[in-house]
């Protein structure tokens, strides 16, 4: 009896001795893929880190402007304003501005005080076209004015007093400004636009890798994922809009987006191993990849 229980404990012994090596190796593999599983990338979301909300003004927006922006012209002449860009503008005047809410700040929006304004008159300055303004019937003194469509371009002219000893029958002044705005052919949305996105722009990461995406500008964004995109002509480019696809959203975490300062992580385990593309649904322009191998 006490043999067989010297023999049952030799065994049991034995047993765990040659179990101890595989138990190792398990413990390394539980361990490494535990590792795997909280491991984390990073991408980093970058704009427009600064607007200034008085101009509403932010980096790429000087594309478009007036040329020069604080011109001048004697009581009666004429004041020409040529689109030499591929957007539509206008031309319309201003006294006062409004606070109006844009992507999570306020800003100060130019109001039309009716004075002048090109769209009511003639409709929009397409590519190519010319506004004509008689200052005539306007008083001498400063007049602000913007376009409606891109409210940044703001300028500014002055109708100076015309001399008393002024022939009626006297030619009277021009002054002309260009609407300065071309990129030539291009994909971009706008002059800047490839200076906002995703960096990296293109990631690769082990399927599991939590992705964390940091927004260090100041307005709101979305990662967003695409499969097709749908192209339409602006001007003289083609812009392709992503359509969202549904794989992975952050807007539905964030409904009002990926605020100024904060994260959203995308759990990669989530998703099957192959490239996935993505954008900003707020700033289509705002493109990158990610592949999950």
């Amino acid at each position: 009896m006490l043999a067989r229980k010297l023999e049952k404990m030799f065994n049991n012994k034995r047993a765990i001795k040659h179990s101890l090596p595989s138990l190792t190796i398990l413990a390394i593999i539980l361990t490494l893929a535990f590792h795997t599983a909280a491991a984390s990338a990073n991408v980093t979301i970058v704009g427009p880190v600064k607007a200034d909300p008085t101009t509403i003004k932010t980096p790429g927006s000087s594309a478009y402007n007036f040329r020069p922006a604080v011109a001048s012209v004697v009581q009666g002449g004429r004041v020409v304003w040529t689109n030499r860009g591929s957007e539509n503008h206008t031309v319309t005047s201003y006294t006062t501005k409004v606070p109006f809410s844009l992507e999570g700040f306020t800003v100060q929006l130019p109001l039309p005080d009716g004075n002048f304004d090109s769209l009511t008159s003639s409709g929009p300055i397409t590519t190519g076209q010319s506004y004509t303004l008689d200052t005539s019937k306007l008083s001498p003194g400063n007049y602000h004015y913007f376009c409606q469509f891109h409210p940044w371009m703001q300028a500014l002219l002055t109708i100076k007093p015309s001399s008393s000893t002024t022939s009626t029958s006297a030619p009277q002044s021009t002054t002309t400004i260009n609407i300065d705005h071309n990129l030539g052919k291009t994909t971009q949305f706008f002059a800047g636009s490839a200076s906002w996105g995703f960096l990296p722009r293109d990631l690769a990461v082990k399927k599991g890798t939590q992705v964390i995406v940091t927004n260090t500008a100041v307005i709101p964004h979305t990662v967003t994922s695409y499969t097709d995109t749908i192209q339409f002509p602006i001007g003289n480019r083609l812009i392709s809009f992503p359509i969202r696809d549904g794989t992975f959203d952050s807007l539905t975490v964030n409904p009002n987006g990926i605020q100024a300062g904060t994260t959203f992580t995308l759990d990669t385990g989530n998703l099957n191993t192959g490239t996935y593309h993505y954008f900003c649904d707020f700033h289509p322009w705002m493109q990158g990849t990610l592949t999950v191998a």
